[in-house]
């Protein structure tokens, strides 16, 4: 089976365009196309006309496009010194890219592909920082000339701290002419939404296949599902559970007395827990609980779905994915928005704002205001705060905690412009908006992010009225954290006397339809309960994509909750578990000889209901890990 031609190498480093041309690597002699070859052969493939870029001379690693995101990133060529079949790589780093795709690589098909025909490409790479795995999120788009641009398939993998090899097959869905078809290689961040990023990346190659190869024929990355202390017996989780049941437990002593105050022996006593005093959310838009928001997307009865699922128990609290963001709250229907907020509100769901301030860039902000942030106008700041109290006044009857600053460490321009103290005058004006019983959070993307530890520290030392850090939880099953990972993370708030909220838990799959993935999604949402919920800093944990949305991006349809019949994947069935059951308080029983009863319970809100011979009295009380006593008295 012969290969065509696909990719002219058409990269060059900053500052340093060569000028040359890629040339097909057919010797015998080169060691990478010998390696490539024997891949390909194993496949039942023939590697005639092969041509690559990133592996032979120092020419064909200046050949390389590089968009270093505004002087943010650096790409550097330097030798391969592990025995490896090619011997040149790129080193590329990244100090503080505000998303995936500022730093990239581009590289364009060099002749016509046919509908139908099979890309394949190959990458090599190796995370330069310790015990974390770069990320890579390649995307093909289609460039017609004179035309728009069309996004035609994404991917998403990631480098441990070892050479290894990835693999991304594309069939061509129409016609192509030459550089019309766009491989762009962004790798702006480490892990997943992380900040920095230091990898070595080396022996790209693109192939062209006729149609008739079969897929399975095609390479692929294989890989081991799995993570660090997931083992039934596993340490760590065990001492993180007999953590819970000191600091999520407490003993409530309930009393059942007449009204001269003498004990009832034998009184039947029902104890509900209510509402947990730690926050389980989940992430919320109109369309998928109102029936007038729903649009074309979803049918009447997904919705009445998606209403019982988020009042099953599983959730006493509900973030805002977009609404609440500048852009969307002055752009798209405020009425379904405060419709929303008011469903939640009469089913007794609490509501976190996302977000006041999610920085200057494009995108953030609406367009009309980038001409005074372009011009560094200090009028800037007002326009902010005008948008914060319009929105704060609209949405007060219903928000009690607000993320007052979103992904600084990416969007920090805001600062840039005005400086440190422009984050004080945020919080302050919050503070005066939202009133006294409001939580203020610093939302990051990094879990445990030292920026914003830091931040932490200057806001508070400064007296601004910062309540709580927020850290983002997303988290690949490619590289996937260990559940110790994540608590030495969140020890780093042992930093700051406030806590943290987990404020976007989600976990992406590959593939929604493999068993095998789905139940690790599950038992690791399981475990990253467990873990968080053991941390005496974590107030809450919020998870990110509940609902099955198709997007060739985010991802978040790998990342959901439910199927599309609604039913619940394995991490939705882990998580009511948890919360509904096992962290869960519904106890009967009856008084003793002293007219006491004593009960180890969850701490939160409880129903407490005593009855005898016909008489009956409520109560209702808040249970601290400290304890609570309370004292029923039926006339």
């Amino acid at each position: 089976m012969r290969y065509l031609v696909l990719l002219t190498a058409v990269w060059c480093l900053i500052g340093s365009p060569s000028g040359l041309e890629a040339e097909p690597l057919g010797q015998s002699s080169d060691p990478y196309y010998q390696y490539l070859s024997k891949q390909l052969e194993e496949k039942s493939l023939s590697a005639e006309g092969l041509f690559y870029g990133l592996t032979g001379s120092e020419a064909a690693i200046q050949e390389i496009r590089f968009n270093p995101a505004g002087g943010r990133a650096t790409s550097k060529s330097q030798d391969v010194t592990e025995d490896l079949p090619f011997k040149k790589a790129i080193h590329l780093q990244v100090e503080a890219s505000e998303n995936y795709w500022g730093p990239h690589y581009v590289i364009v098909n060099s002749q016509s592909i046919t509908k139908g025909q099979w890309v394949y490409y190959t990458i090599w790479g190796k995370c330069l920082i310790g015990g974390l795995d770069a990320t890579i999120k390649p995307h093909l788009s289609y460039h017609p000339k004179g035309g728009k641009k069309k996004l035609e398939q994404a991917w998403k993998e990631t480098f441990p701290d070892k050479w290894s090899q990835r693999h991304f097959v594309y069939k061509a869905k129409r016609n192509f002419a030459p550089k019309e078809l766009v491989f762009q290689l962004n790798a702006g961040k480490l892990g997943e939404w992380a900040l920095n990023q230091s990898v070595l990346l080396g022996g790209f190659a693109g192939i062209l296949l006729p149609e008739t190869v079969a897929e399975k024929q095609l390479p692929k990355t294989e890989y081991i599902y799995d993570y660090p202390g997931r083992e039934p017996e596993a340490v760590w989780r065990k001492e993180a559970l007999a953590r819970i049941d000191k600091i999520r437990r407490g003993d409530l002593d309930i009393r059942v007395k007449d009204s001269s105050g003498v004990a009832i022996s034998g009184a039947e006593i029902q104890i509900t827990l209510q509402r947990h005093d730690f926050n389980f959310g989940v992430a919320l838009e109109p369309q998928y609980v109102l029936q007038e928001a729903r649009g074309s997307k979803y049918t009447e009865i997904q919705v009445e779905k998606f209403q019982e699922f988020i009042k099953s128990g599983m959730f006493n609290t509900v973030t805002t994915t977009n609404v609440l963001k500048w852009p969307m709250w002055v752009s798209r229907n405020r009425a379904h928005t405060i419709a929303m907020l008011k469903w939640l509100k009469d089913n007794h769901i609490d509501v976190r704002g996302h977000t006041m301030h999610w920085g200057f860039r494009g995108g953030k902000v609406p367009k009309r205001h980038l001409s005074l942030i372009k011009s560094k106008d200090a009028k800037m700041k007002d326009v902010v705060y005008d948008h914060i109290t319009e929105m704060v006044d609209a949405t007060q009857d219903y928000v009690f905690e607000w993320d007052v600053v979103n992904e600084h460490d990416g969007f920090h321009r805001s600062t840039d412009i005005f400086g440190k103290e422009f984050m004080i005058e945020l919080f302050e004006h919050a503070r005066n908006v939202c009133g006294p019983d409001v939580k203020l959070a610093w939302n990051e993307s990094a879990l445990g992010s030292k920026n914003a530890i830091e931040w932490g520290k200057y806001l508070l030392e400064q007296g601004a009225p910062l309540d709580q850090m927020g850290f983002q939880g997303h988290q690949s099953i490619k590289s996937l954290e260990s559940p110790e990972v994540l608590l030495e993370k969140i020890d780093r708030m042992n930093e700051l006397p406030i806590g943290c909220q987990i404020t976007e838990l989600d976990v992406w799959i590959e593939d929604p339809e493999n068993t095998e993935q789905l139940a690790m999604q599950g038992d690791y949402i399981r475990d990253s309960l467990i873990a968080f919920y053991s941390h005496p800093k974590v107030e809450g944990i919020i998870y990110w994509c509940p609902v099955p949305i198709k997007h060739p991006i985010y991802g978040t349809y790998e990342r959901a909750l439910l199927n599309p019949d609604s039913s619940l994947r394995p991490a939705a069935e882990a998580w009511k578990k948890l919360v509904t059951e096992t962290w869960h308080t519904k106890e009967t029983g009856k008084s003793d000889e002293s007219g006491e009863f004593k009960l180890r319970c969850y701490t939160g809100r409880y129903k407490i209901v005593a009855s005898h011979r016909g008489k009956v009295v409520e109560k209702t009380i808040d249970l601290s890990k400290e304890g609570e006593s309370a004292e029923l008295v039926l006339n």
